[in-house]
């Protein structure tokens, strides 16, 4: 049975849904039980190994391409890209887990941390360095099953891996609020899980017949792409994270909660985007080649399907942001940070719009493009981040973290219609469409009276329902040509 881009999208919503509603639970149950340095610091744990996965190198996602255009009539004649991969993941995790070892007494010294917790942080960053690999590794697995559409298994792993994430630091704050215990509970998880993708890959790909052995034909293939992903992974996450700590550096470890918080919360808007563009990606790398046209096509859809599916979310955090806050962590919380949830929400939104565009330019095999614009983004994003952290504070992180999405955004949607006249043709109907909900999403900012609030809501669903449901008249997104 072909793979359906709805189901297909609908596993991946539920492999990061499900964590997400986990981690509305879990996320005030753990502030209030570590405290707000402690769970400042847990946030931060968090980002640091998100940004030390750079050590894939960008291989999960050229595995995701090559075995998209390499699959064919056997799934094990995949087999050798993946043992390739992850063979050289696993090199590179090690490495990587060595650095962040050698690194921790470095980053527990970086921003207003208490003496009290620098030793605890020290343990917890070491700890994690020694998780790494797994981390690693994990990525590549998960990118051949995402290359061969495997979302309904794939996602059964990452529901374990999403709701275990929160639950663990709460079971395990639940006797002692040591830090590196925590750490240590995260990391066995992810040890876990990542043997539970390599099984599912065994099987998949008939691994048991395959040399784990560095191929150089196919190292090559995967490094001469993957390196200009590593280029985006290294900058990426760097301006992503770049605001949390410099709000722990240079306000205060509490504020970094509050704000970190919030940019947790607005952030899971990409949870839409991803699913639908982790099923959309390997079929443009699939149709590219032989007709641009058919992948721009589904490009399009995909954008109209992220936007308006989107859109009356967005609205809704936007205009019950210092409602929802209050009522999740208290007034106190809600009133701290309710103005920078909703800048950030304007952000987020943004970012999940450049996700289509930068999606595009990776699966057609550019990722030259993406990693140019990022480190054109790096020192205007600096220079901003700093003028207006230094005139606003909170709310100027938040401005200056927005104002880099719309800017990436815009680069991305240039570099899009550079490609193809095809592609030009389809970026006029989705630009337009682009601009009027973030013009919308902006100016809601001033609506304060409830009902108004209410209304926009209602409002904003209506048109979305109504552009979603033409979208779906239109006919099915076909994820593999006719012939195969």
């Amino acid at each position: 049975m072909k793979p359906h881009w709805l189901s297909s999208s609908v596993w991946n919503l539920l492999g990061t849904g499900l964590p997400f509603l986990v981690a509305v639970v879990c996320m005030p149950a753990l502030l209030h039980r570590l405290g707000a340095e402690r769970y400042g610091l847990l946030i931060l744990a968090w980002a640091v190994v998100g940004y030390f996965s750079i050590f894939d190198f960008g291989l999960s996602r050229a595995i995701t391409q090559l075995v998209a255009q390499d699959y064919r009539e056997s799934p094990a004649e995949s087999g050798p890209v993946v043992a390739t991969g992850i063979t050289v993941l696993g090199v590179l995790g090690v490495l990587g887990g060595a650095v962040l070892f050698l690194c921790a007494p470095l980053i527990s010294h970086v921003g207003k941390i208490p003496q009290l917790l620098q030793r605890e942080t020290i343990q917890s960053v070491r700890i994690l360095g020694v998780g790494l690999p797994f981390v690693v590794v994990s990525t590549g697995l998960r990118g051949a099953l995402e290359g061969v559409f495997d979302f309904a298994r794939l996602n059964l792993i990452r529901v374990v891996a999403g709701v275990g994430t929160y639950l663990v630091p709460v079971v395990i704050a639940s006797t002692s609020l040591r830090l590196d215990f925590i750490c240590a509970g995260l990391v066995v998880l992810r040890a876990v899980i990542c043997v539970a993708y390599f099984l599912r890959c065994r099987a998949f790909f008939g691994l048991r017949d395959v040399q784990y052995r560095l191929d150089g034909h196919l190292v090559k293939r995967l490094l001469t792409y993957g390196g200009w992903i590593t280029v985006s992974n290294l900058v990426s996450p760097l301006m992503a994270y770049l605001d949390r700590f410099l709000v722990a550096g240079t306000i205060s470890v509490s504020l970094a909660g509050y704000y970190s918080t919030s940019q947790e919360i607005v952030t899971k808007f990409q949870i839409v985007p991803a699913a639908i563009l982790a099923v959309l990606f390997p079929a443009i790398s699939r149709r590219h080649t032989t007709s641009p046209v058919q992948a721009g096509e589904i490009f399009l859809r995909g954008t109209n399907f992220v936007t308006f599916t989107l859109l009356p979310v967005a609205v809704s955090c936007l205009l019950f942001a210092r409602e929802g806050l209050s009522l999740w962590f208290g007034p106190t919380f809600g009133v701290e940070a309710y103005r920078v949830a909703q800048i950030l929400t304007i952000g987020s939104f943004v970012n999940c719009l450049a996700l289509n565009p930068f999606s595009f330019l990776q699966g057609i095999g550019r990722p030259d493009v993406t990693a140019k614009i990022h480190v054109i983004e790096l020192p205007m994003y600096l220079l901003t981040l700093w003028a207006l952290t230094t005139r606003f504070g909170i709310v100027g992180v938040a401005l200056a973290w927005s104002s880099r999405m719309l800017f990436d955004l815009v680069l991305l949607l240039i570099a899009t219609a550079k490609q193809s006249a095809a592609m030009r043709e389809m970026l006029r109907t989705a630009v337009p469409r682009m601009t009027a909900t973030i013009v919308l999403l902006a100016s809601l900012v001033f609506v304060e009276a409830p009902a108004m609030k209410v209304a926009a809501v209602a409002l904003v669903a209506l048109v979305s329902a109504r552009m979603l449901w033409l979208e779906w008249s239109a006919g099915d997104i076909a994820l593999l040509a006719a012939e195969q």
